[in-house]
């Protein structure tokens, strides 16, 4: 009889996972961590019952270098091999006729562009990979989904707030301390930027450092519609508040810089179009508006003052200086897009209006989008991809052969010419080599 009961558990039960290593090497020999030098990712899903399904899967990533900083602690293996340990999925999803909730850890993307979207704003960035932008850190979540025929509404509410993954290397996307301490708004003639650290301000864990969100989307034959809206807590941080000066009692010539961050809040309201045009060819659009939080940065009054007693600057400004890293007006950011196959070449052409990291109206731009990928036989593939803006350009190109039917080996690399916004990139350009498993 027991073996009777376990029966549909076991059928209803599969599980999964891959096992992959990338090696890069920037162009001065250095390697980057991107947070995959080797990574273990197993998966399990249980459905015993029609109505009801778990899944669980988690990311175990292993990073080049060491965080040994003395003797004593090389007896402990987490610092001489760093270790990281992400939750993909750890969910549970209740059915009941139309409507299903699911519980947990969860990855929701609402975006319909390729490797980027302007909409997707549920889940953080994760930009420990500074050359992709479609991934996303799964976040613990409530998902109420309504579906009738061809029209869906959609509730998410993410009751904790969770930043973004920053890059460890490579890129820096904060403002350089000459831009908020600069010498015209503060009379610091020839003065030097030392150093610059950030002061980062992390909201609480009360339900009002969440977020909630809704969609509302329509099914056709022929073409996919969403209207979307989310409220609630940047999560890339942005330079707000009093800029803080030391070390400057020691030198009269330089200053180092304490830089603060917040995170603020911000309103989306966003809308979907994706389906087939004509000649094969498939379509989308995705554009947003984004009200955000006003922020500014400040210099320290008291702190000038000092910096006059001491003789580096000649007299106080009044008023204050003031760098404007947030004016608070909304803004727009669109996608659109094609793609069509072309016998064993596939084509992606995008045009994006407004990069990630550009967080105002005067900061956006235009981009151009290219992604070609050549399958020139059932086991070895070709692909190059590009963005630039007419001025900078963040590329690259790989080669992938598929061996023994499971494992794949690659050879890529990634080039960065440095102007512009995705000058911002130039630390990360790379040769790489990688394997991926499958299992």
């Amino acid at each position: 009889m027991f073996a009777f009961a376990v029966l549909p558990m076991a059928l209803a039960f599969d599980s999964g996972g891959t096992i992959s290593t990338r090696i890069r090497v920037a162009p001065d020999g250095s390697l980057l961590d991107f947070h995959d030098s080797a990574m273990v990712e197993p998966w399990v899903q249980a459905r015993p019952d029609s109505r009801v399904t778990a899944r669980g899967a988690l990311s175990l990533r292993m990073h080049p270098g060491t965080n040994l900083t003395a003797f004593e602690d090389a007896d402990s293996a987490a610092t001489v091999l760093p270790l990281s340990l992400r939750l993909t999925d750890a969910w549970l999803m209740a059915r009941h006729e139309r409507t299903h909730l699911k519980l947990g850890v969860q990855r929701i993307p609402w975006g319909v562009g390729t490797g980027i979207s302007v909409v997707d704003t549920v889940n953080p960035w994760d930009l420990s990979n500074p050359t992709r932008f479609d991934q996303r850190l799964s976040v613990p979540a409530a998902q109420l989904v309504y579906a009738r025929e061809s029209v869906s509404a959609e509730f998410v509410t993410v009751p904790v707030f969770v930043p973004s993954l920053m890059p460890s290397s490579g890129v820096d996307l904060l403002a350089g301390g000459a831009d908020l301490f600069d010498a015209e708004s503060t009379g610091a003639g020839d003065l030097e930027i030392n150093s610059m650290e950030s002061r980062l301000s992390v909201p609480g864990t009360d339900v009002l450092s969440g977020s909630v969100a809704g969609r509302l989307r329509f099914s056709g034959a022929r073409m996919d519609a969403a209207l979307l809206w989310y409220h609630g807590i940047d999560s890339l941080p942005q330079v707000s508040g009093e800029v803080v000066l030391t070390g400057f009692q020691t030198d009269t010539g330089r200053v180092d810089v304490g830089v603060p961050m917040a995170y603020p809040e911000v309103d989306v309201g966003g809308l979907t179009v994706k389906g087939a045009l004509f000649s094969d060819i498939t379509g989308w659009v995705e554009v947003s508006v984004v009200l955000p939080s006003e922020t500014s940065a400040t210099a320290s009054q008291s702190q000038l003052e000092a910096l006059q007693r001491l003789g580096t600057i000649e007299t106080v400004p009044d008023p204050l200086p003031v760098t404007v890293t947030q004016d608070g007006q909304p803004y727009f950011r669109w996608l659109t897009g094609v793609d069509r196959f072309l016998g064993p070449v596939y084509l992606n052409v995008q045009w994006l209006h407004g990069f990630p990291t550009e967080r105002q109206q005067s900061e956006l731009s235009d981009y151009g989008l290219v992604l070609i990928r050549y399958t020139v036989t059932p086991t070895v593939r070709l692909s190059v991809h590009g963005v630039s803006d007419g001025e900078g350009w963040l590329s690259g190109g790989e080669i992938a052969l598929l061996y023994a039917d499971n494992l794949e080996l690659d050879l890529g690399v990634t080039l960065v010419g440095s102007s512009g916004t995705l000058g911002d990139f130039s630390g990360i350009g790379h040769g790489t080599l990688g394997a991926t498993m499958v299992f």
